[in-house]
């Protein structure tokens, strides 16, 4: 069955909160947030947790959420669940 779609009823083991890169531009560093997850991975991660706790998802953009977990789900290439916090404010919702 394909990772995709997945409904998965139990999670076990280390599902990190993964921070968000950024270059000196503020974009996202796509290169260094793809490497993380899969390193996240190979270090023996059983889920990634993407736009989570680790303090910026509530101040970014709907795009940029929507590439973070792009990315997160290219680089897990349904070896590990991705979690993603969707989470936001109000006042931030009407900001966006």
């Amino acid at each position: 069955m394909s990772a995709i779609g997945r409904h998965v009823s139990k999670l076990s083991g280390y599902a990190p909160a993964l921070p968000t890169p950024f270059n000196d531009q503020d974009d996202i560093d796509v290169d260094a947030f793809a490497h993380l997850c899969d390193l996240q991975i190979a270090n023996g991660a059983t889920a990634l947790v993407v736009c989570g706790t680790t303090g910026e998802a509530p101040t970014l953009s709907r795009p940029e959420r929507g590439e973070l977990i792009r990315i997160a789900v290219g680089a897990s290439r349904g070896r590990v669940p991705v979690i993603a916090v969707l989470a936001l404010t109000q006042q931030l919702r009407q900001l966006n």
